[in-house]
């Protein structure tokens, strides 16, 4: 269950799929597997998804990348050249 910003430095509170961004990130092996489930035979290739979620602040500057077995928020590098652009101009 999604309860905050996947930006850790963020407190936003997620509430409503229409704000921010949602995320899946693909999990698992892939590795092709077959057993019994229900008594059912079964053979394919099982993968989980996890969620993410950005608030509509963060989502605007941040996107989210995997990183081994985590998942961090980091800057969309066009917002870091807009910033310091930004901060040229005012200097």
């Amino acid at each position: 269950m999604l309860a905050k910003c996947a930006n850790h430095s963020c407190a936003a509170k997620f509430m409503y799929l229409h704000e921010g961004a949602l995320f899946s990130v693909e999990s698992g092996s892939g590795v092709p597997k077959s057993g019994l489930l229900n008594g059912f035979e079964y053979a394919g290739t099982f993968r989980s998804f996890q969620y993410f979620w950005l608030c509509s602040r963060c989502c605007k500057t941040m996107t989210l990348r995997v990183e081994g077995e985590r998942v961090v928020a980091v800057h969309k590098p066009w917002s870091i050249a807009v910033t310091e652009a930004y901060v040229a101009k005012a200097a």
